[in-house]
């Protein structure tokens, strides 16, 4: 609904439009493709400061990794209320921390920033809101990944594994709980395995699995395309955990089944499942005996239709 109302093709430089991970843009006069990516993690930064700077820098990076560009350069602006009441000069200080500590691990430079304070009115304060802006090149901008799978019969395969609650996330819609604290390692292995995947053309899809879980993550890659997936996930937790719970660096993707081997060879020690295969006209998921089903028609229309509806 956004970028439906500006002009994303100015040049005809755009080899990937905006809605997926990332915007690709290619580089006048060469090949190369310039990733293009905005992030925040805000209910994640209220609850844990420290751990939600760290996310926010992340799941930039991973959005990047997703198209195939390896991150290169990133900008900022750090909203917040007022420093001076409460804990909100604390807060910003451990989400700076955290994004320090995420930006050395992933060697990317903070090339300008901004920061506006004093967001807050006598009713409300807004929550930490360190909005991330990073840029990624990759040599063949033609060569681009997108979010959708492409066609039916490729394998779904979770690349990354780590904690996953509903704290402060989509699901529950507030920031309360303890969110799991970003494994900023074993985040930047999975973003260096799927960047060597898309580059080294193994990969059909990406897609970062961020604000609302696994099941949104599936459902947009169904809606790029209008394909389908059948995806069983391991039990151990609850439904509801299993499908909308976030954290864990997790990237979703797709890839031939002859391509599979050659993707494990090159993860190393990064963990990767298999965890379903791509078809059909539904996205169905199932955790052990709980299962859910949606029609990708019924996804699109949920999808399209939230934000007009809630601005006008």
């Amino acid at each position: 609904w956004i970028y439906e109302r500006y002009d994303h093709l100015v040049g005809a430089n755009t080899a990937r439009r905006p809605g997926g991970d990332a915007a690709v843009i290619r580089i006048p006069g060469t090949g190369t493709g310039l990733a293009i990516t905005t992030d925040c993690a805000e209910r994640h930064c209220e609850a844990d400061p420290l751990g939600g700077g760290a996310a926010t820098v992340l799941e930039a990076a991973r959005n990047l990794a997703c198209v195939g560009a390896r991150p290169a350069a990133a900008t900022d602006c750090l909203n917040f209320p007022n420093p001076e009441k409460g804990a909100t000069g604390w807060r910003l200080q451990q989400v700076i921390e955290g994004m320090s500590l995420a930006l050395e691990a992933l060697d990317v430079p903070i090339v300008s920033g901004n920061v506006s304070l004093y967001n807050e009115s006598p009713e409300r304060l807004i929550y930490p809101t360190p909005v991330v802006g990073m840029v990624g090149l990759m040599a063949d901008a033609s060569a681009s990944v997108g979010e959708g799978f492409t066609g039916p019969g490729d394998l779904v395969v979770q690349i990354g594994s780590g904690p996953v609650r509903l704290d402060a996330g989509e699901w529950l819609g507030d920031a309360t709980g303890a969110p799991p604290a970003p494994d900023i390692a074993a985040e930047v292995a999975v973003i260096d395995l799927v960047v060597r995947a898309a580059t080294a053309g193994l990969l059909q899809s990406a897609h970062d699995v961020s604000g609302g879980g696994i099941a949104v993550t599936l459902a947009e890659s169904a809606l790029a395309h209008g394909i389908g997936c059948e995806v069983s996930l391991p039990t151990g937790r609850r439904p509801d955990e299993d499908m909308f719970g976030e954290g864990g660096g997790r990237i979703i993707v797709s890839c031939h089944p002859e391509h599979l081997d050659q993707l494990r060879e090159m993860a190393g020690t990064v963990p990767i499942a298999q965890i379903g295969t791509t078809g059909g006209r539904t996205v169905t998921l199932r955790m052990g005996e709980a299962g859910a089903e949606l029609h990708v028609e019924q996804i699109r229309d949920t999808f399209e239709s939230a934000l007009p509806k809630a601005l006008t």
